[in-house]
């Protein structure tokens, strides 16, 4: 009875610390998602404003194709704050840091399109 006992509690402790290593790994795939989502809204958009004029010229409605290359930057802005967010989160729940590289393109990828949306409302 006794070593049933030590096993069970031993599996407690080994489950409450999976549960925290769990937490970070968690925190971090949804750190690199957002990451991954806004760089892919970022070349997407900078690709619609290149496109996006050209094919307005030809269109019914040009205010419309107009508009995508924007509302890419407004969903990239959206992720980029968030994935800003959560870095500061990834670092306090992560065993280890992540590399600083990767920290470092996550926020200038983040903060491009915050700025680009500011610096196209402001001109």
């Amino acid at each position: 009875m006794t070593k049933q006992r030590k096993t069970a509690k031993a599996n407690v402790s080994k489950a409450g610390s999976h549960a925290v290593d769990t937490r970070g790994e968690t925190v971090t795939v949804g750190w690199m998602l957002t990451m991954l989502a806004t760089t892919a809204a970022d070349l997407l958009a900078l690709v619609a404003f290149v496109i996006m004029p050209r094919l307005a010229a030809h269109a019914e409605e040009p205010e419309l194709t107009l508009a995508l290359p924007r509302l890419l930057l407004f969903i990239a802005a959206l992720a980029g704050l968030v994935c800003i967010c959560l870095t500061p989160v990834v670092y306090r729940f992560r065993q280890t840091p992540p590399p600083q590289a990767i920290t470092i393109f996550g926020l200038v990828v983040s903060a491009a399109p915050v700025i680009a949306l500011f610096w196209l409302s402001v001109g």
